[in-house]
This record gives C-alpha cells, structure tokens and sequence, in this order.
C-alpha cells in the first residue's frame, strides 16, 4: 500500500470517527450517555482546558455558539486556528511537502501560550473569572 493510499485510509477513519462522535452528541446528552468526568478535575479539583468541551460541542452542533462559549470559551476562540493548522498540516502531508508550512510552529506555540493563560485564568478564585469555567449541571 502506497503513502498516499494509507494517508487517505487515515484520513477517511478520522473523518469517520469524528461523524460517529458527533453523531452520539447530536442525539444524546454527554449526561445520557455517561461520560466520564475529567480526571484531572476529579483528582485536582482544578478546571483543565478541556472542560466542559463535551457539552460545548454538543451546542456547537446544536447551532448554539453562545451556549457553547459558556461551556468552554478556548475552544470557540481557538477552533478556527486549530481547524485552519489541521487543514494545512493535511494538505501539506498529502502534497508530501516536507518541512511543513513556516508559520506553522509559532502558531503552535502561541495556541499553547494561550491555553496555558486560559488555564491559569479559569482557575483563579476572583468572581471576574466566573465566567470562563463551564456551568454545573447537565446539559440540555
């Protein structure tokens, strides 16, 4: 099997696990279906950057971007980049381009930087940073 055969294999199984995600999040609650609670929140009692992103993608595909921001702000903000930096790093492994594109490093870097403020900031106890945790409870 060729390279550009297993990419495409890779590629096509990626883009089919993320339907059949996205499929379960489109019908049923991540309550309904008994996800998992983050484990760094349960051992540290401290947000991770991931939380709340189940049920903001559940809004996101509900069409409810407002809601999904009050679950988990990051991936709002981030999720154009980081769909953006996918896309290139495909399109780049599929042309065979080697090194991938300049920028594409420091993008990284500063998504990085950024998630780590985003973290930091979640976590501190002043009132004016309610607003980036995720609301208690289930998701409706």
């Amino acid at each position: 099997m060729g390279k550009k055969t297993r990419f495409a294999l890779v590629l096509f199984l990626f883009f089919g696990v993320f339907g059949s995600v996205a499929a379960i999040l489109w019908r049923f609650s991540p309550t309904e279906i008994n996800a998992p609670p983050c484990a760094f929140h349960e051992l540290f009692g401290l947000y991770c950057p991931g939380c709340g992103s189940t049920r903001a993608l559940r809004r996101i595909l509900r069409g409810d971007l407002i809601g999904a921001f009050r679950y988990n702000p990051a991936l709002i903000l981030l999720s154009p980049v980081l769909l953006w930096g996918a896309a290139c790093f495909f399109y780049d492994r599929w042309r065979g381009c080697f090194p991938y594109r300049k920028g594409s490093l420091t993008l990284a870097y500063v998504c990085l930087a950024l998630v780590l403020v985003f973290v930091v900031a979640r976590n501190l106890p002043f009132e004016c940073c309610d607003w980036l945790r995720p609301p208690a409870g289930p998701c409706p």
